[in-house]
């Protein structure tokens, strides 16, 4: 695991960010890509900011230069580089969370903690992880985070080129 703090200024870029993406979705986490859907508006926006700190987080990590998140893209591109997914939970011990709408050409990073202070758990490649073994009742898949690759090895690992 390793830890990639963020800055204020990144905090608030997460903020703003979260702000504009959920405004493209009417405001409402009632969408197909997510579990939680009766979340308020305030929980919303938090829950978005801090996924997007965790994708702020990924591209620090791999020095991606003035690393940009986006606006609407909305799984038809990778959240950072050309093929990385970021997932993040406020759980220490949580598990990657996938599902139908995920890219399965992408690799996923799971991040842990909250901003300022976030965590890489790990990665694994979505093709990989959407297996029966992983699977749940509700056709979402739930990998631990023992079945994760150390974030380390990522970039020496097959994946590394085609994902940044």
């Amino acid at each position: 695991m390793i830890k990639i703090p963020i800055s204020r200024d990144e905090e608030w870029l997460s903020l703003s960010t979260a702000y504009k993406r959920i405004g493209r979705l009417d405001f409402s986490p009632d969408h197909e890509s997510r579990k939680d859907r009766g979340l308020t508006l305030f929980e919303y926006v938090i829950q978005m900011a801090q996924s997007i700190g965790a994708e702020i987080a990924v591209a620090r990590y791999f020095a991606i230069p003035d690393f940009k998140p986006t606006i609407d893209t909305f799984k038809r591109e990778a959240d950072v580089g050309s093929q990385i997914e970021v997932k993040w939970t406020l759980w220490q011990d949580g598990h990657l969370i996938l599902n139908g709408t995920d890219r399965r050409q992408d690799v996923a990073i799971l991040v842990v903690n909250k901003a300022p202070n976030y965590v890489l758990a790990g990665w694994i490649p979505i093709s990989m992880a959407m297996r029966e073994k992983y699977r749940r009742g509700d056709g979402s898949y739930w990998i631990p985070q023992a079945d994760l690759q150390p974030i380390e090895n990522l970039r020496s690992s097959n994946y590394g080129d085609t994902s940044l």
